[in-house]
């Protein structure tokens, strides 16, 4: 998470956070007794429809409170208490860059998850749909590497070569790195469009290395 995405969720966090307020305020008694607390209703499901897209934005990084997120409170005064105490955890998380870690290990495992599936199809025989996960593991890191570093390329679709051109461009890694994912880029591709020139070791090669090349050219 680069410092001014952070800066924006920390804005986002903090404007939610003074909103609760308003919501806090409007509070009134049950005519039953024994019943609990609650807010304004329309103030209540205003501020939560802001919280639930705050939730969207923060995509990976949201998971330690996807319960939350995922849920349907109403508009109780323990409910609003119990969501901004969720906001104020996650700005901690935040100021303290925890965020990034957490984001880094869910991607983690979601590249790991879709390489074993990668490995499964290609032992199954199903070359070219291992190959087709590969390439787009392999694009999916380089494009989150690049947002990263701030150099995502600025062409309305960029390909794997655009995001591996614009890492070696800001010296991010070296031309041998450079030219082992353009090999890597090529097998994939060749996968995606079925050409039959293509050899099963072209797969596992493509397989193989995705992990070392995940692990040095990551940020």
């Amino acid at each position: 998470m680069n410092q001014q995405q952070k800066d924006k969720f920390l804005k986002i966090n903090d404007s939610l956070i003074e909103e609760a307020t308003l919501v806090l305020n409007s509070q009134f008694e049950s005519h039953y007794v024994g019943r609990p607390r609650y807010v304004d209703p329309q103030l209540f499901h205003k501020w939560w429809g802001k919280i639930k897209s705050f939730g969207h934005q923060l995509a990976a990084a949201a998971k330690p409170w996807q319960e939350l997120f995922s849920s349907n409170p109403n508009n109780s005064l323990g409910s609003v208490k119990v969501i901004l105490g969720t906001l104020e955890s996650i700005r901690h998380e935040l100021e303290n860059d925890y965020l990034q870690t957490i984001t880094q290990l869910v991607k983690a495992e979601t590249l790991a998850d879709l390489l074993d599936q990668g490995e499964h199809l290609f032992d199954s025989g199903y070359h070219l749909a291992a190959g087709v996960i590969g390439r787009a593991i392999l694009e999916e890191h380089l494009r989150t590497t690049c947002y990263n570093l701030n150099c995502t390329p600025t062409k309305k679709c960029p390909t794997i070569n655009d995001f591996n051109q614009a890492l070696y461009g800001i010296q991010h890694y070296s031309k041998i790195k450079m030219k082992q994912i353009d090999t890597l880029a090529s097998i994939g591709n060749d996968a995606a469009h079925n050409n039959p020139e293509m050899e099963s070791s072209d797969i596992k090669k493509l397989l193989v290395d995705l992990p070392e090349i995940i692990e040095s050219t990551g940020v």
